[in-house]
């Protein structure tokens, strides 16, 4: 996402499972800075959230959905904030 979009995303952060890892992650970008992640130290069998929220700039909605799709992280839920920013995650 940062390849394609470089400064147009301003934050992104989620809790995902990457294939391997042997649990889910935390990740955090905030813009012009480094991707942090960290295992997310859930406890036990307790439901574990998924998501990831995009707060970018500049973007279209439709080049969003496609990122998202493309990349096989669900369905998408776009809403537009001040300055035409849009806010994507997990329905």
């Amino acid at each position: 996402m940062l390849e394609k979009f470089g400064a147009g995303i301003l934050r992104a952060k989620g809790i995902v499972e990457f294939a391997g890892d042997g649990g889910p992650s935390v990740f955090q970008y905030v813009g012009g800075g480094d991707v942090k992640i960290e295992a997310a130290g859930f406890d036990g069998d307790a439901p574990q959230p998924m998501g990831i929220v995009v707060i970018a700039m500049s973007i279209s909605e439709a080049a969003l959905i496609d990122i998202f799709e493309s990349h096989g992280l669900g369905p998408a839920l776009i809403t537009h904030a001040a300055a035409g920013h849009h806010h994507q995650g997990p329905i």
